[in-house]
């Protein structure tokens, strides 16, 4: 490409750092391709593991002994077993499906990786993925009480059987009373501007509220119209997502505690928390926390995924990670609540 240096090479000619690396493992004509479902667990849950052999005409016809094992984040070994991979006569497949078992995984928090390796003969490239598993009994507690606002069963039931102290949003309660309001998937009743606008008086007698549903700031087609800032709302809107993407990171902050933070997300660690809607053109927040950066030739742009505003005593955290829609399902999104819910309490 000759002047947006999109290829193997810069704009002044020179390889990108781990190109040759890149290019040599994968054009291997023989390549171990490994698979993990589920990326992020809790110790004690099952994964997926997953081997298929690309072989382009390297090995003969013939049975290839083989082993693959799991390591934890201190290079303990979690799981190992012995396989025969077979070549079969005639035309071989490119593309031969050659392990699959689910297992259980127990440990401590951190990084474990999928290894396989030929143990007689066969060199191939490849050979590893990662995952991550999160032990429970590392979740901080919640000694704080939160006000669900609106109505949400999936949240409710979360914060059952999490047992984390809430109670029903009651209108009747005076609007200067300070409360950490858990505002869910859609607003309390009679909803719409009224709804919103008791809320805005709250925050502004001092209450701090959770929003992790943004789409429940719009009307009609004004993606903002109830977020309660003063002035200059935003947007909530995309940023490209192709050959030019965006960036996403997250701050060395509270709110990620005990996760990946301080710099770019891992796409690995966050594959189902990153959204693809942002808070754009707002603004600077109080707290910015989590966001997007796309810097290419063609656009630029940038975008808030989590981030803390003020509005008169009290405080509002705006979310789009997919936390609510991933509770109970991945670690990271459990953890990410329990962090907003422990950090807005502060002070209240």
């Amino acid at each position: 490409q000759g002047d947006s240096g999109e290829g193997l090479f810069t704009t002044f000619r020179e390889f990108k750092p781990g190109t040759m690396d890149a290019i040599f493992d994968s054009w291997a004509k023989l390549r171990w391709c490994t698979f993990v479902e589920p990326y992020n667990i809790y110790s004690g849950d099952e994964v997926t593991l997953e081997v298929v052999l690309s072989n382009e005409d390297q090995l003969q016809t013939g049975d290839y002994a083989a082993r693959v094992w799991v390591f934890g984040p201190e290079n303990q070994k979690i799981f190992e077993k012995d396989f025969i991979v077979t070549i079969p006569e005639g035309e071989p497949s490119f593309a031969l499906p050659v392990f699959q078992q689910n297992i259980a995984v127990s440990g401590p928090t951190g990084k474990y990786r999928l290894v396989v390796s030929f143990t007689e003969s066969g060199a191939a490239a490849g050979e590893e993925s990662e995952f991550y598993v999160l032990n429970k009994s590392e979740m901080p507690p919640v000694a704080s009480e939160v006000v669900l606002w609106g109505e949400d069963a999936e949240l409710e039931r979360w914060l059952k059987e999490n047992k984390i102290t809430w109670r029903e949003f009651d209108a009747s309660v005076p609007v200067e009373t300070k409360q950490l309001i858990l505002a869910g998937a859609g607003a309390a009743a009679p909803g719409g501007e009224a709804a919103f606008a008791d809320l805005t008086r709250r925050i502004e007698n001092g209450s701090d509220v959770i929003f992790l549903n943004h789409e429940i700031f719009q009307q009609d087609q004004d993606t903002t119209a109830f977020l309660p800032l003063a002035k200059n709302k935003g947007k909530f809107g995309t940023q490209e997502q192709w050959v030019y993407h965006t960036n996403q990171w997250a701050a060395n902050h509270p709110i990620f505690d005990g996760l990946q933070r301080g710099g770019l997300m891992d796409y690995t660690y966050y594959r189902e928390i990153v959204p693809d809607k942002y808070l754009m053109e707002v603004d600077k927040p109080a707290e910015v926390i989590a966001g997007g950066n796309n810097v290419t030739r063609c656009t630029i742009s940038s975008g808030l995924m989590c981030a803390i505003f003020e509005r008169g005593q009290g405080r509002f955290l705006v979310n789009t990670m997919l936390v609510r829609e991933n509770l109970d399902k991945v670690p990271q999104a459990d953890r990410l609540l329990r962090n907003m819910i422990n950090y807005m309490a502060i002070g209240k």
